[in-house]
Order: C-alpha cells, then sequence, then structure tokens
C-alpha cells in the first residue's frame, strides 16, 4: 500500500451471512508499505468479507471510491487462521463503511504486541509501564538488574487481549539502570529505565 504511506487504514471483518462485525482496526496513519493485521473472534466454516480503506483524500472518515481508496476480500473460515495478502491495485469498491457505536477501549485497536517505554523515564521513585496484547496469552512482566537478576515480578498471569499499564514503584531499589521484559505466549520484548536518587 505505499501509495498511502501517512494516511489513515481502517480495516473491518463482516460476516456475509447476517453482515456482524467480527472485527475493527484502525490505524491513524500507514507507517511502513508492508504490515500484518491480526484480527480475533471469526467463527469456523464461516464466509467473511475483509473491508478496508485508505483515507486518500485525507478527511479523517471513509468517502466512496474515488476520492477515497477501498477494496474488499472474502474468505472461508474453514481452515481456522486465515492469511490475506494484499497489493496495491486500482479495483476500488464501494464498501459502504459504518461508524462504529460502540468500543471496548480496552481492546480497541490493538494489532500486534508491543511493550512501550516507561513513563517518566529517568524516574524517582515510580513509572508506569504499559504494553499491548493482540490475543489472549499467559504474560509475565519482570525487572531485572544490569547482571541480569530478577528483582520483581509485576505480572504473571494469563490475560486477553487489551492494552493494559501499571505503575512500577521502586522505592525500595538504588538508584541505576534496570531492565523490564515482557513475555506473552512466543512473544519477547525488553527494555531499559532509569532510577535516579
Amino acid at each position: 500500500m505505499t501509495p498511502h504511506l501517512g494516511q489513515l487504514f481502517e480495516l473491518r471483518v463482516v460476516k456475509v451471512e447476517n453482515s456482524e462485525e467480527a472485527g475493527r482496526v484502525t490505524l491513524q496513519q500507514i507507517l511502513v508499505p508492508n504490515f500484518f493485521i491480526f484480527i480475533p473472534g471469526v467463527d469456523l466454516n464461516k464466509d467473511y468479507n475483509i473491508d478496508f480503506y485508505s483515507d486518500h483524500n485525507g478527511s479523517g472518515n471513509y468517502n466512496p471510491p474515488p476520492v477515497d481508496h477501498a477494496w474488499r476480500l472474502t474468505f472461508n473460515s474453514s481452515n481456522g487462521d486465515f492469511v490475506a495478502s494484499f497489493n496495491h491495485n486500482t479495483n476500488f469498491t464501494d464498501i459502504q463503511w459504518p461508524e462504529a457505536t460502540s468500543v471496548n477501549d480496552n481492546q480497541s485497536f490493538v494489532t500486534n504486541f508491543l511493550l512501550y517505554q516507561n513513563y517518566p523515564n529517568p524516574f524517582n521513585p515510580s513509572t508506569k509501564i504499559s504494553w499491548q496484547s493482540p490475543v489472549g496469552s499467559w504474560q509475565t512482566l519482570k525487572v531485572y538488574d544490569v547482571l541480569g537478576n530478577e528483582l520483581a515480578t509485576l505480572v504473571d498471569e494469563y490475560r486477553e487481549a487489551g492494552n493494559y499499564d501499571l505503575e512500577f514503584d521502586a522505592n525500595t531499589l538504588a538508584g541505576g539502570v534496570y531492565f523490564y521484559k515482557l513475555t506473552a505466549g512466543s512473544f519477547t520484548q525488553t527494555r531499559k529505565m532509569i532510577l535516579i536518587k
């Protein structure tokens, strides 16, 4: 989708038989020409449409082609997970995009695993750690010193897909460099934080 870098992008998966929406994703802007989106919640042995568009005219919402560029792909979920591949073309389709009527803030627009940089950083004595998960999984969030010694387990439980954050209080730790590591299924990411005392 190279012609649309920097533009708003929206995608939704809709069950063909009753127009029920299985999932929706909004990217405020396309940052890279090739990207992946994960949509949970499809039922087995059902037909679905994947409707998506890029906000070509920059209005902030959907306008029928050729003003905005829109496409539709169709798939059947008989084999479980489905991977759709798309290359930019000019075979536009008016997908008649409806506005979302309600959104669960915890699960909205989560498309991949991501561990954010803590804020503030440097910090004293506490900082906020945030992450997102596109699927439910057993998740652990741990804090380590520069030697790799585990100092604290902040999370060690099953969590549903969504956005999460917590406040880490380092009041009992000495000033210095520390690391926090998120493990969720096969995903692992580590970030550095600096405690100033």
